[in-house]
């Protein structure tokens, strides 16, 4: 049985490796067009064409997945919607 010390260390790091490990699965048709609109701001090859946007280009699956997630739920908003 492990104890306070020993879970509390363990657990944070199989969470961690768990999560490493995830697949990100999706329907990458849909998501083929839905990413038609997001050129209109981050430019038809994900580097932005609008002050102030970031370039999308090159960013990994899990920051694109966890910024639409948080547009998704409000909690991340532009002026434009």
């Amino acid at each position: 049985m492990l104890n306070k010390k020993q879970l509390f260390t363990v657990f944070p790091l199989l969470i961690a490796s768990t999560m490493a490990n995830a697949d990100w699965e999706g329907d990458a048709k849909l998501g083929q067009e839905k990413a038609y609109t997001c050129q209109f701001c981050h430019g038809a090859t994900g580097y932005a064409n609008v002050d102030g946007y970031p370039h999308i280009n090159g960013q990994n699956a899990k920051y694109i997945y966890n910024a639409m997630l948080a547009y998704q739920k409000g909690e991340r908003t532009t002026q434009w919607g």
